[in-house]
């Protein structure tokens, strides 16, 4: 409830950035329990950090950026029961959709031959999932390098 009303109550803040039509945001948020097991909202970042400061954030990392770029690109696809489980927790109003016979949109020009793909044919949505999966491997193998010398110049 918290998490939802935090996000609602700068909604109207959020739609108004010039990115928000094509854009999806991470949030991270912080809490406290106390001793008496009282949750408490400490901040929420808008633009997380995601850096394996401790044992903890190591293990969550990689796998939130996996998993949120999962949901955006492979919603009907992702696996429902591995690794952070993501939940929807609010679903606000939906945008209906254009119908399809909105617009009369006509194309010139000349068909463009596709360029020949050696090996093996693979389905679109496979070589979109491998990509994906080799510049999330680049994302975390930078950010890992970058972490390695930001420790050497501590010591």
């Amino acid at each position: 409830k918290t998490v939802v009303d935090s996000l609602l109550s700068v909604a109207e803040v959020l739609s108004k950035s010039e990115n928000h039509s094509c854009s999806f945001q991470l949030f991270g948020y912080d809490f406290m329990v106390d001793d008496d097991y009282n949750v408490w909202l400490l901040e929420v970042n808008d633009i997380p950090m995601l850096k394996a400061s401790g044992p903890v954030t190591s293990r969550l990392c990689d796998p939130c950026l996996r998993e949120a770029l999962g949901m955006i690109f492979d919603a009907d696809t992702s696996p429902k029961n591995e690794g952070l489980r993501f939940e929807l927790l609010y679903r606000g109003p939906e945008i209906p959709k254009l119908p399809k016979t909105a617009f009369d949109f006509t194309v010139d020009g000349r068909k463009l031959l596709p360029k020949a793909i050696p090996g093996p044919v693979r389905a679109p949505s496979l070589r979109l999932s491998a990509r994906r999966d080799q510049e999330l491997q680049d994302l975390m193998d930078k950010r890992r390098l970058k972490e390695g010398k930001e420790q050497q110049e501590k010591e």
